[in-house]
């Protein structure tokens, strides 16, 4: 009898690690379908792929499995929202910039970069590798996207932990950076790594918000959604989804790698697709 419930015990041990194993590893694609009164005519149906929190994760060899996702999808538009890399380590390696040179072969990538590469005295180097391999990377800088004769603007900022130290916290620092960029009338779409600060892209009067940095709390609880996330602690309300405030809407990837805690619950690897519609057109 003791022998059976132990190796019960061994069995339901490997079971749970693999499931353990599995969720931390394994890649889920979610979707959303955003309308907005403000987004022109000519932008309806425009498909937007999100990547999030990369973190040099392996897809496979050259990441080839997760390439062929996004490629599925048919995006108009890539949008990268920080933390490609971890740390200095990650750049001993060719994975990031390659993987990140081979998305332009799918579709036209925008990037802002995340706290971790204002953490590592190296990113300026994976910046100019970016930029080579024809990527827009935007540095508390916009751009202007069109079709036919519509036009939306495309904007993108630092990670706060970019910002000079004269700035008090992280929000001061978002604010000022928003107050140069938004001074125009057309639909805009932010790419900024930092979900917390939803309520400075509110009053801002951003349409739509791309954002990443919360691991989708890292452990994720049904009904309660995540445990966890860096700048928000315990129980985050902007762990992953999509969110709203007023006429602005967020959403907020759970990432598609693990950074420096290796471990995910109820909260699988994501990458984003997004369909933009007008308020009539779905």
């Amino acid at each position: 009898m003791r022998r059976k419930v132990w190796l019960a015990g061994i069995c339901l041990f490997v079971v749970l690690l693999i499931w353990l194993i599995w969720e931390s590893v394994s890649l889920q694609v979610t979707k959303y379908q955003v309308s907005s009164e403000n987004l022109p005519k000519a932008f309806d149906g425009y498909r937007i792929v999100q990547v999030s929190d990369f973190h040099n994760h392996r897809y496979g060899a050259d990441n080839a499995g997760l390439l062929e996702e996004i490629k599925k999808l048919r995006p108009d538009i890539i949008a990268v929202t920080g933390d490609v890399i971890t740390n200095s380590r990650d750049l001993k390696t060719d994975n990031t910039p390659n993987f990140l040179r081979r998305l332009t072969a799918i579709a036209p990538v925008y990037y802002v970069p995340g706290n971790h590469e204002a953490w590592t005295p190296e990113y300026p180097r994976l910046e100019r590798q970016m930029r080579d391999a024809g990527i827009h990377v935007l540095r508390n800088e916009k751009v202007v996207l069109q079709k036919g004769t519509d036009t939306i603007e495309l904007l993108g900022v630092d990670d706060p932990a970019f910002a000079e130290e004269s700035f008090v916290d992280d929000a001061a620092a978002m604010d000022a950076a928003l107050q140069k960029l938004c001074d125009g009338s057309h639909c805009r779409i932010l790419l900024s790594h930092r979900p917390e600060l939803f309520d400075q892209y509110a009053a801002h009067h951003i349409d739509l918000v791309f954002s990443g940095h919360a691991h989708g709390g890292q452990f994720r609880l049904p009904g309660i959604g995540g445990l966890y996330a860096p700048n928000q602690g315990i129980f985050p309300k902007y762990s992953g989804g999509l969110y709203r405030k007023g006429n602005t809407q967020m959403v907020v990837s759970r990432g598609l790698g693990n950074g420096f805690f290796p471990i995910r619950i109820g909260n699988r690897l994501e990458l984003v697709f997004v369909t933009l519609h007008t308020e009539n057109g779905r």
